[in-house]
């Protein structure tokens, strides 16, 4: 469950990840919270977007809470 060195979207420079969680700490049942609904309807519309969904094509572990934001066309 740990990235290599330099590989996390945690340290990427274009697509910046961020872990979300409620004030209540869920973790593991993340995806059954208001704010994983709320992430789901309206993350796009800010730059956000869900990294590992379930079933996702790179075969990632599902992570509901973990989300990147995408810097189109930005130079840093």
């Amino acid at each position: 469950r740990v990235c290599f060195p330099a590989y996390s979207e945690h340290v990427c420079i274009k697509r910046q990840a961020i872990d979300f969680m409620t004030d209540t700490g869920i973790v593991n049942d993340f995806d059954k919270t208001d704010e994983y609904k709320w992430l789901q309807k309206n993350a796009k519309q800010f730059g956000f977007f869900e990294s590992y969904p379930k079933d996702n094509a790179l075969g990632m572990m599902y992570e509901p809470w973990h989300w990147h934001h995408k810097f189109a066309n930005e130079v840093l």
